[in-house]
């Protein structure tokens, strides 16, 4: 099946989701059953679940909701590379017909890591959430419950609102995509959900799902409106591009306000001074900025850095919002760097890179670079960054317990790459495990060893991981068990 002709299918079956959507939710249920039934026939499959709901939901729109897949290996298959390469090819190859399956979000863990208790590895989803499709129950424990003062620093809490909400918001899309508002919507509830469990209050799950009904249990008045007029609508935009401003602003109001309730110490304002190719970086991007005012007016400082461990050298640009900034004003700004650098990516000489809207009180707050995809975000910034525009400040260390924090992040980090090194990326990749332990064996944060795409992903990067993550894992669970 073509692309073109798969997306037609995709916005044919959303735009009669009125009418029957709850039939393409039943054949998509059958099907994923069926899937799953045709998973357990590889040798040394034992279970396989479905994470984050599915078509069981009310809230799965058929066409653009997906599946997302665990399986479950017995422990000699789960070690075994080729078996598991066997096993995400089998998957790939019944995706092709079952659409609502994504390689990319399919896990696969070993029996013997579903004993016991487990770190939240994905932050509003529990294993006890996942619905068992196929096979036998394999789970024999339950998830650690992760005290509210924790929960910032957790590697997910952030990505809703700094990642995928600003990917749509400076993505240009075609028709119908660019009306369809349910990507938003989504992004914007699953925030305030972080923010909601960040206070203390547990957020309501329904078998692991956050149907879109939750959109009621929103605390800020503003933003509930705005989601539960695009949810009336059925997620289709009357003016894309208002709406979207509209959404982020109140989003980016609500987490401002977040991190404003924290305790901080003051933010520093020393930077290292950059030179060579970084220093022609930043001054190139001071002149974008500068030539932009809608860009210029709305901040109150940018910096621009080195992603960690990453060859070749692939830049962030942090564009610090001023506090305060209305919604015309935001609007003003987020066209204004479509004008200055055309969207998110960035490129700059020889150089890529992407770039962030943050607000400038979360920026400055410690808890902000803890609750990152990048470990020692915060350390690195320090040692790399060069402010590019304004006098942005440096947030202070952050007070809390390091190896709490790296027994949380390994978990996460683990679950996601562990078993598949072809997902290795900028933002997570093996070479986090190296300065990991570093900082473990020598309390020092570096931005070595460099890692760079191994593609294909070998059986020697399949086995190597294995032991970075037991070496790590080790030594984590060596300092938290003298801690205790």
């Amino acid at each position: 099946m073509s692309p073109r002709l798969r997306s037609r299918i995709r916005w044919a079956l959303v735009r009669s989701a009125p009418v029957l959507g709850r039939l393409w939710r039943m054949a998509c249920a059958i099907g994923a059953r069926h899937l799953a039934r045709d998973l357990m026939r590889i040798p040394g499959v034992e279970a396989v679940y479905a994470r984050h709901g599915g078509p069981w939901s009310p809230s799965f729109v058929t066409g653009v909701s997906d599946l997302d897949l665990t399986i479950v290996l017995d422990n000699l298959s789960a070690d075994t590379p080729a078996h598991v390469h066997s096993v995400i090819e089998r998957a790939r190859e019944l995706s092709r017909l079952h659409f609502y399956v994504e390689v990319p979000d399919v896990r696969v863990v070993a029996r013997r890591e579903l004993r016991g208790t487990w770190l939240p590895t994905e932050f509003l989803c529990r294993v006890e959430d996942w619905r068992l499709l196929s096979g036998e129950e394999a789970r024999e424990g339950g998830s650690e419950v992760l005290p509210s003062g924790q929960v910032p620093t957790h590697p997910e809490f952030n990505k809703w609102w700094i990642n995928h909400l600003q990917v749509d918001l400076f993505t240009r899309r075609e028709e119908p995509e660019a009306r369809w508002l349910r990507p938003l919507f989504r992004s914007a509830l699953k925030s305030q959900m972080a923010l909601r469990a960040a206070r203390g209050r547990p957020v309501p799950r329904d078998a692991g799902t956050l149907e879109d009904d939750l959109v009621d249990e929103v605390g800020d008045t503003e933003l509930r409106g705005l989601l539960r007029t695009i949810r009336r609508r059925r997620f289709w935009a009357v003016d894309p591009r208002a709406e979207k401003v509209s959404v982020f602003h109140a989003t980016l109001r609500t987490v401002t306000d977040f991190f404003r309730s924290l305790p901080a110490p003051p933010a520093e304002a020393a930077w290292e001074t950059a030179s060579g190719e970084r220093a022609v970086a930043a001054a190139s991007l001071r002149e974008r900025i500068e030539r932009e005012p809608r860009l210029a007016r709305a901040l109150s400082g940018a910096v621009v850095w080195p992603l960690p461990h990453v060859r070749p050298e692939y830049l962030r640009l942090d564009l610090v919002l001023r506090d305060g900034l209305g919604v015309e004003d935001l609007g003003a700004a987020v066209e204004g760097t479509m004008a200055a650098f055309g969207g998110r990516s960035l490129a700059v000489d020889d150089l890529r890179g992407e770039l962030f809207l943050v607000p400038e009180a979360v920026f400055e707050h410690p808890l902000f670079h803890l609750g990152s995809v990048l470990p020692f975000q915060r350390e690195h910034l320090q040692g790399a960054g060069s402010p590019c525009f304004g006098a942005p400040r440096l947030a202070a260390p952050a007070d809390v317990d390091r190896h709490e924090w790296l027994r949380l992040y390994v978990a996460w980090h683990r679950f996601n790459l562990v078993r598949r090194p072809e997902a290795a990326s900028r933002t997570l990749h093996p070479a986090q495990l190296a300065a990991i332990r570093c900082w473990l064996e020598t309390g020092e944060v570096t931005a070595e060893p460099p890692w760079e795409p191994e593609t294909p992903a070998t059986d020697e990067a399949f086995l190597r991981l294995f032991r970075d993550y037991a070496a790590v894992e080790a030594a984590l669970e060596g300092a938290h068990a003298g801690a205790v």
